[in-house]
């Protein structure tokens, strides 16, 4: 075996590795949660998680004879596909209400979007997504911005249907009651699902705005 016959290429979520059969190599690197032998490309497709290069840096060593690292990753939409640069985080608002969020490995900004209620991680697509509302928009896209990150949007094409009216677009715009909240505390709610409930209501009474809040009911 040659002294240097490694190959390591970074790209953005993933980590790809080229290098000749060996047992012990095979049981390392399958020692890694989530490594996947690709057969078309004769490599390994490693999530690029914290800790994942250091270790195989730190066994490789001397031997790894290629490191490179891209400037953009792929990302696919059904047959169309997108190129996302690693420093950049591309956010998609969908047709079913939630808000897709692209980027590459950055840890501080994947446990931001786990204080959110309700988000979920698509290990297929290798996306994130939270439900959409104005004010998570807000929050996340200002936390991308003080982590140093270009914020990308776009939103799929709507059903045709009523859009949504924004709070600022209201006259005499409706803030959630009192009463409302303090429900929700009865009931032992936590902070993260009371943070998804509130501006979903508002949502709810501002489009009745000239509905008495108490006359709403079961056909509203």
């Amino acid at each position: 075996m040659a002294s240097k016959d490694i190959e390591v290429s970074i790209n953005g979520r993933k980590i790809q590795l080229k290098m000749p059969k060996s047992d012990a190599d095979i049981l390392f690197v399958k020692s890694i949660p989530y490594a996947r032998w690709q057969r078309e490309g004769f490599f390994w497709d490693i999530p690029n998680f914290t800790g994942n290069l250091e270790r195989i840096k730190q066994y490789f060593g001397p031997r790894i004879a290629k490191f490179t690292e891209h400037e953009h990753f792929e990302v696919r939409f059904g047959n169309t596909e997108r190129q996302v640069h690693k420093n950049q985080v591309l956010a998609i608002k969908t047709r079913s209400g939630r808000l897709k969020l692209i980027f590459g490995y950055h840890m501080a900004l994947m446990n931001a979007i786990k204080s959110f209620p309700y988000y979920q991680w698509d290990g297929k697509n290798k996306w994130w997504t939270i439900p959409f509302s104005e004010q998570f928009f807000e929050e996340i896209k200002s936390k991308v911005n003080d982590l140093g990150l270009v914020f990308l949007f776009e939103a799929e094409d709507e059903c045709i249907g009523v859009p949504k009216a924004k709070a600022t677009d209201i006259v005499d715009y409706r803030k959630c009651p009192e009463e409302y909240l303090h429900k929700l505390q009865e009931r032992r709610y936590s902070q993260s699902t009371i943070r998804a409930y509130v501006p979903l209501f508002e949502e709810f009474i501002n489009h009745f705005p000239k509905v008495l809040l108490e006359n709403l009911g079961e056909q509203e």
